[in-house]
C-alpha cells in the first residue's frame, strides 16, 4: 500500500512523457527522456518535496513516507545498464548522506 501511495503521489508532479516503474522490491526507476541531469534532479525533488509534504493514512493513522533517489544522465556511449548503475550508487549515496534526498551522479566519462 506504501508502494501505491507513492507511485500515486510521484504522478502528480510528473510530465506525460515519463515513466515511473517498479524496479526490485522497494526500488522505482524513473525514465524522463530529453531531460538534461540538472532539470531531472529538480522534478525529483519537487517529488520529494510533494511527498513529503501529503499526508498519507495506513488503517487511519498518519505514515510518514520517505525516499532516496539518485539521478544519472545517460550518455550515448553508455548502455541503459550502465545508466542505472550509475544512478543506482547516486542513490546509496544519498541514503549514506542521511535519507530522504535526491544525489546526482557525474556524468559518465
Amino acid at each position: 500500500m506504501v508502494l501505491q501511495a507513492f507511485a500515486n503521489a510521484c504522478k502528480r508532479v510528473l510530465r506525460a512523457n515519463d515513466t515511473l516503474a517498479l524496479w526490485g522490491g522497494e526500488e522505482f526507476l524513473l525514465l524522463m527522456p530529453q531531460t538534461r541531469a540538472a532539470d531531472a534532479e529538480l522534478i525529483v525533488n519537487r517529488i520529494l518535496e510533494h511527498v513529503n509534504t501529503t499526508a498519507f493514512q495506513f488503517d487511519g493513522a498518519p505514515v510518514m513516507i520517505t525516499f532516496s533517489a539518485g539521478v544519472a544522465e545517460r550518455d550515448p556511449a553508455e548502455t541503459m545498464g550502465q545508466a542505472v548503475m550509475r544512478a543506482d550508487r547516486a542513490m546509496y549515496t544519498a541514503k549514506t548522506a542521511g535519507r530522504n534526498r535526491v544525489m546526482r551522479e557525474p556524468q559518465a566519462v
